[in-house]
C-alpha cells in the first residue's frame, strides 16, 4: 500500500515545484518591466535641446582673444602721434571740406557704411555723451605711458543690429585722441575693438 503511495506523492511534489518556478520567472519579468517603464522617459518629460546664448557672440570691449590682423594695414595720420590698423573691409576717407568745426583727422569706412574716426579732443568720449547709446562693456588698456578707456555699446534708436565702439587716449593736459566706431557687422566691430588694442604713438 505504502509503496503505492510513493509514487503519487513524487509526481504531485514535482507539478508543485513546476508551477512554483513559472510563477517566479512570471513575476521578474513583470517587476522588470515596470522598472523599465518608470526609467523610460515619456516624450514630455525628455530633456530640451540646450539653448544658444547669444551673448556668447557679443563683442567686449577687452575680448579673451583679438581679431586676426593679417594683411591689415597701418597708417599714421599727418599731424597726430598716433598710428593705427585698418582692415582690408575699409578704406581711409577724405575729410577736405567737412563743415563739422572740429573734424575728424582720420575716418575710416567699410563698403557697407561701417565706420570709425578719429578726433581730437579736450575731454574723452563715453557711450553715455550720446542718447540712444547703451553701454555693454567697458575695459581701461595701457598703451605705454598712456591711459585708453575702452567702451562698447549699442544703438538703441536705430532698428536693426547697430554696434558702437568708444575709445579715448589720454595725451595729458586736457588732450585725447577719441575714437568713434559705428558698425551693423558683429565682425566689423570685433575689428575696430582689435585696431584699438594695437594702436600705437610716437614720441614728441
Amino acid at each position: 500500500m505504502l509503496r503505492r503511495l510513493i509514487v503519487p506523492i513524487f509526481l504531485i511534489l514535482v507539478v508543485a515545484g513546476v508551477g512554483s518556478m513559472c510563477t517566479a520567472l512570471t513575476g521578474a519579468r513583470a517587476k522588470r518591466r515596470l522598472q523599465q517603464r518608470a526609467i523610460s522617459p515619456t516624450p514630455s518629460t525628455a530633456p530640451a535641446s540646450p539653448k544658444v546664448d547669444s551673448a556668447a557672440s557679443r563683442v567686449t570691449a577687452c575680448p579673451e582673444k583679438l581679431a586676426d590682423t593679417t594683411g591689415w594695414t597701418r597708417v599714421e595720420p599727418e599731424g597726430s602721434r598716433i598710428s593705427i590698423l585698418i582692415p582690408p573691409d575699409f578704406h581711409v576717407l577724405s575729410q577736405s571740406g567737412s563743415p563739422d568745426p572740429n573734424p575728424p583727422f582720420l575716418a575710416v569706412r567699410a563698403a557697407n557704411g561701417d565706420e570709425y574716426h578719429l578726433t581730437n579732443r579736450t575731454r574723452p568720449i563715453h557711450a553715455s555723451d550720446f542718447p540712444d547709446y547703451k553701454s555693454t562693456s567697458t575695459c581701461r588698456i595701457m598703451i605705454g605711458f598712456l591711459v585708453a578707456d575702452l567702451e562698447t555699446a549699442r544703438d538703441s534708436w536705430r532698428v536693426g543690429d547697430h554696434n558702437v565702439v568708444l575709445a579715448s587716449y589720454d595725451l595729458g593736459v586736457m588732450r585725447y585722441i577719441t575714437v568713434l566706431g559705428t558698425t551693423e557687422s558683429i565682425e566689423h566691430q570685433r575689428q575696430i575693438v582689435t585696431a584699438l588694442h594695437y594702436v600705437q604713438f610716437r614720441a614728441q
